[in-house]
């Protein structure tokens, strides 16, 4: 997947000292550095993270697949609250030979590809993305065990944060960052473009020629 990632995909990792407090709403709003045991020196890029631990992360112990899906589950409502409906035409998935998704609301698999609405579409392409690991270099993905200690994702280019729910267990934050980076800063253009298993050129159009948010991306680069 490394053909298809954003060159300028790197993170930065913080770590909180035992007797730091965090302020209810600026929790994630400081200057990052990036920890000693990961790189010597500190690494600009287009996430920042918190970790709330200080303790390096865990080697991943359980199945990647499992974790995205659980990801997905979570993240899917914040994004197609903000999804139009405006355009009711038809888009068969081209991707399932790449990755399949076995969540009820986006089944797609090579035997049953996904029929959808145009207004639905631009997920589920993050969706193949992110089971494809298109973005894990921007936002690499934790293992369970360390999910509790990520308090949340910054967005360098805009600011906009991402927190992670921990009274609810609900670790929702590295999903809704991706779906924001791709959609809202065109890095789902630029994949599909770039993808050298499939042509996306197709959905590029559609995109260019139905999605005013996207279109511009697809239109200036």
């Amino acid at each position: 997947a490394d053909d298809i990632l954003d060159p300028k995909t790197e993170i930065q990792l913080v770590n909180l000292k035992s007797d730091e407090t965090l302020p209810p709403e600026e929790d994630i709003n400081f200057t990052l550095t990036a920890q000693e045991d990961l790189s010597k020196t500190p690494i600009a890029g287009p996430v920042r993270v918190k970790i709330v631990s200080e303790h390096t992360l865990s080697e991943p112990n359980v199945s990647s697949t499992q974790i995205r899906d659980n990801m997905i589950d979570c993240m899917r409502s914040q994004f197609q609250a903000k999804a139009s409906s405006e355009n009711p035409s038809k888009h068969k998935c081209l991707m399932p030979g790449t990755s399949e998704i076995t969540i009820a609301s986006e089944y797609c698999t090579v035997e049953r590809p996904c029929v959808m609405s145009l207004d639905k579409m631009i997920l589920h392409y993050v969706i193949h993305y992110i089971k494809r690991g298109v973005w894990d270099k921007v936002v690499p993905e934790p293992v369970e065990a360390d999910k509790p200690r990520i308090d949340g994702y910054q967005c360098n280019i805009c600011e906009k944060k991402f927190r992670n729910n921990h009274s609810k267990e609900e670790y929702s934050a590295r999903g809704s960052f991706i779906c924001h980076f791709a959609t809202e800063h065109g890095k789902i253009i630029d994949a599909m473009r770039n993808d050298e298993a499939v042509d996306m050129k197709p959905v590029i159009e559609l995109l260019e020629k139905n999605d005013n948010r996207l279109s511009k991306f697809v239109t200036n680069g």
